[in-house]
């Protein structure tokens, strides 16, 4: 952990710890904090203020970003802002740096306080959090989850003073990530993550238990996707990850932001596509479906008391994975020594990246097919007709006839391996990344 940025301990009523890096941003801040001053309960009701604190890191700023904290901190004394102003070397001058400062201070007040417990949660100094943001927050972490990304949307109006390329990029991608979720939770459903549910889970709104950060070994300080580095920690460590939809924040649609790589690139990457004339291209739905199978057969693995010896896939992977069964601990960490994402890509064929418009017409076809009925019902279908002419080859990739029994049988379940065999799953307990964040 490194030296806290602010010492001593939280309030003893403290329940979390929000946590503000803030570079250059005098033009946003006030809006930013002025969000977190107005934060209610469930029931509407003002928060109390002693249930949780902000802790605001000024690095490196050139602006007068400094005098826009303090003014605002002598201005709401009923709030428990706390300002800490470094220079960060260049080589760590970046969000990783500050999060992880930021998020170890947060640790160590929590730890200290007698309940010794609470949430910490991140967000962003161009962002606005809803009023009942720390509470949907708290509430998820009370469901059986250890950490949670908020939903992130533009702020009213920003989507309008985008140029067409980037809007429509925008919009088309926002489409593309709410079906893919559905998706997901169609193959490979998790139990602490059940529909609706979406993909987010980056620095604008993310948090953890105080336990879980610990266990995760922190905020991993490096220059570039700290916010998904930090997830793949906490899944490594067997976390679980509630994606919580009325957890909701509104960020900038700038395309200069602060961050070398985020939203603003991403924004700025899909002009610079439509300028050129060129696809914008994402995952293809028969890779999606693929991927997705291929994990949820690991799971199963992970589960079974010894490995099946009808498992097709080569000798290597089938000693990677018999090795990783041995060791295993948790799923997650199971999932992660396996290495479904390269599992995966080694036994695909097909077309891996498809225009998106095409793959979103897919998806949407296929999801809008399977509701009206039991989805384990549609998704296995033999009648070969029912996936219609428009994009039945797609679809006949996307959800082929059954192999052998269906996604939501149960706990007993046939599952096909990728030779097209049958691997029946025995009794067990189940448990369980576009940047663009939908509007």
């Amino acid at each position: 952990m490194e030296s806290p940025l602010v010492e001593g301990s939280a309030h003893r009523d403290c329940e979390a710890a929000v946590i503000l890096p803030v570079r250059d941003e005098s033009s946003t801040l006030s809006e930013t904090l002025d969000a977190l001053a107005g934060q209610v309960d469930l029931s509407g009701r003002l928060l109390n203020r002693e249930s949780f604190e902000v802790l605001l890191l000024l690095n490196n700023c050139t602006d007068n970003s400094a005098a826009v904290a303090w003014e605002w901190k002598r201005a709401h004394s009923g709030i428990s802002l706390h300002i800490a102003e470094t220079e960060i070397e260049p080589d760590r001058a970046h969000a990783g740096t500050a999060r992880r400062l930021l998020m170890d201070t947060a640790w160590r007040r929590l730890a200290r306080q007698t309940a010794g417990s609470g949430a910490i949660l991140s967000t962003d100094s161009d962002t606005q959090v809803a009023p009942d943001w720390i509470a949907q927050n708290l509430q998820a972490l009370t469901t059986g989850t250890d950490a949670v990304g908020g939903e992130i949307r533009l702020k009213r109006g920003h989507l309008d003073q985008l140029p067409s390329g980037a809007r429509l990029a925008y919009l088309r991608d926002r489409k593309y990530q709410r079906l893919v979720a559905e998706l997901e939770d169609l193959l490979d459903p998790q139990p602490h993550d059940p529909w609706p549910r979406h993909l987010h889970h980056f620095g604008a709104s993310l948090g953890c238990t105080h336990e879980a950060y610990a266990r995760s070994g922190g905020m991993p300080p490096v220059r570039h996707l700290e916010d998904v580095a930090f997830v793949e920690a906490l899944e490594r460590s067997g976390a679980r990850l509630r994606h919580e939809p009325r957890a909701v924040v509104y960020t900038s649609a700038r395309m200069n932001g602060r961050a070398e790589v985020g939203l603003s690139g991403q924004l700025r990457q899909w002009q610079e596509i439509s300028e050129r004339g060129e696809r914008h291209v994402v995952p293809s739905a028969a890779w999606l479906r693929h991927r997705l199978e291929t994990v949820r057969q690991m799971r199963v693995v992970c589960r079974l008391a010894r490995i099946p010896e009808n498992m097709s896939y080569t000798r290597e992977w089938r000693q990677r994975i018999a090795e990783a069964h041995a060791r295993r601990t948790s799923e997650s960490g199971f999932l992660n020594e396996v290495g479904c994402e390269q599992l995966a890509a080694e036994t695909f064929r097909g077309v891996r990246h498809e225009d998106i418009c095409k793959v979103n017409g897919n998806l949407s076809w296929a999801l809008g097919r399977s509701k009206g009925s039991p989805r384990s019902t549609w998704l296995h279908s033999r009648d070969s007709e029912s996936v219609g002419p428009l994009f039945s080859a797609e679809l006949r990739l996307l959800f082929p006839a059954s192999r052998g029994g269906s996604v939501h049988d149960g706990l007993h379940e046939d599952v096909s391996t990728p030779d097209g065999r049958s691997m029946h799953r025995e009794p067990g307990r189940q448990s369980g990344d576009s940047l663009a964040p939908a509007e």
